[in-house]
């Protein structure tokens, strides 16, 4: 009677190991490789360079140290959200932009903005540096995505310090 036991023992321990690793190999087939080739792909598109992906953040600086801001990302319905900190090279492109008296013509204005209430305001635009940014400003950071999946700020735009309320 060992032997029968000795032996629906082998076959069941060796059924066992046959079925767990066809088992494993189908289901890790079938699952995890289709998601793992889907990431490799776009991961692809990503490295070469084909793809150019860049985001807006727009903030109130809170800080500024060497070239690196600080900001409170706003919202989509403009309440203060994260803190965060980006450097800003020195091939970065900065730009401010001023509020223009309404008589100025359509050549001279480069955006136009509403605010709560309705009134509209036609934009300037000139160039500036990393110096005219100052803590309480408002500014729209243009982030393009790397290859590398990092972020890197490409352009600033400082807001119309007119549009402001007082400075935080």
């Amino acid at each position: 009677m060992s032997k029968k036991i000795i032996f629906f023992t082998t076959i069941l321990i060796v059924g066992s190991v046959i079925f767990l690793v066809g088992g494993g190999y189908y289901l890790s087939k079938e699952l995890a490789f289709p998601e793992i080739e889907k990431c490799k792909k776009f991961s692809f598109w990503l490295k070469s360079g084909a793809v150019q992906s860049t985001f807006f953040i727009n903030g109130l600086v809170k800080e500024i140290s060497n070239r690196t801001l600080t900001i409170v990302a706003f919202t989509k319905t403009g309440k203060k959200g994260l803190v965060l900190k980006f450097p800003i090279g020195q091939n970065v492109s900065i730009v401010a932009s001023y509020i223009l008296p309404e008589e100025a013509s359509e050549k001279e204005v480069k955006n136009k903005i509403t605010i709560r209430g309705g009134k509209e305001y036609k934009l300037g635009k000139r160039e500036s540096k990393f110096e005219d940014i100052k803590v309480g400003d408002i500014v729209f950071l243009r982030l393009a995505l790397r290859p590398d999946y990092t972020l890197e700020v490409v352009s600033v735009q400082i807001g119309p310090p007119d549009l402001l309320p007082t400075r935080e």
